[in-house]
């Protein structure tokens, strides 16, 4: 029934350069802000974590510290919308670890509705409910973000999601991809999607030439004995360049894209 237009007093927003005033205590500034009652305001401190440091001045404050100050000063606004624009790029792996969890807390106490504009895929795939993806001021692609991982619907999307295999004319060589030429002149697949051993319906064989530890798994660059190279992503022991492997990947996480793109 309304339509929250920019500039409206109910839209929040948050940007990646924000600034708090100084010469202010936190609270100072807070209280010039505030349309909560206090019990309300309560609530919104303790859910960004900011009570331990509400008698601090403005400019004592960490860069975390200081952007969860400017996240509740926008929530004791009662703002309908939240928007937030690149919010963890300035910030370390633990305070945006720390800042995330917060956000995850807010929306569900709050049913806060928020758009976040981010080019980091991990900020997004977790929690969106709806995820766009753009360029140049244009929509390519809409949808949950599990279908836009696993379906994108042209290279640019897929990249901007996570790492992927393109297979293209040198892999055409391949049975079950000729199989497929109907459909598609380009297929997609994930690294994670292909795996060691001979199980699959597509199976190839190649050598290890680089070996990467990620953390969470390990990602292998193999060059195929049939031309072109491909990354897999594996939880297993390191592989050392130059061994053998045969990869096995099921057909039905490979992704068709219509026609080529650049």
């Amino acid at each position: 029934d309304e339509q929250l237009i920019a500039g409206h007093p109910q839209i929040g927003y948050l940007s990646q350069h924000f600034e708090l005033r100084n010469n202010y205590r936190v609270h100072e500034l807070l209280s010039m802000a505030n349309k909560m009652e206090p019990d309300e305001a309560q609530k919104i401190f303790t859910l960004c974590q900011i009570q331990p440091f509400l008698k601090r001045w403005t400019d004592e404050l960490s860069g975390g510290e200081r952007q969860r100050i400017a996240l509740a000063k926008i929530l004791i606004n009662k703002p309908r919308v939240l928007c937030l624009d690149e919010p963890f790029s300035n910030l370390d792996a633990l305070h945006k670890s720390e800042l995330q969890q917060i956000l995850q807390q807010l929306f569900d106490v709050l049913s806060l509705s928020c758009i976040m504009v981010s080019h980091d895929a991990s900020e997004l795939l977790p929690w969106a409910d709806e995820l766009y993806i753009m360029r140049a001021g244009k929509v390519l692609q809409q949808g949950h973000p599990r279908l836009l991982y696993q379906q994108p619907n042209q290279p640019y999307c897929a990249g901007l999601l996570g790492t992927y295999n393109l297979l293209n004319e040198q892999f055409a060589c391949w049975p079950e991809l000729q199989a497929m030429q109907q459909e598609a002149t380009q297929w997609m697949v994930r690294p994670e999607a292909i795996e060691i051993g001979s199980d699959g319906a597509i199976v190839v064989t190649g050598m290890v030439t680089h070996c990467h530890f990620m953390g969470a798994f390990i990602q292998l660059t193999v060059q195929l004995q049939g031309g072109g190279s491909i990354l897999v992503n594996t939880s297993t022991t390191p592989i050392e360049p130059g061994n053998m492997l045969q990869l096995s990947i099921d057909a039905t996480h490979l992704h068709p894209f219509p026609q080529p793109f650049n």
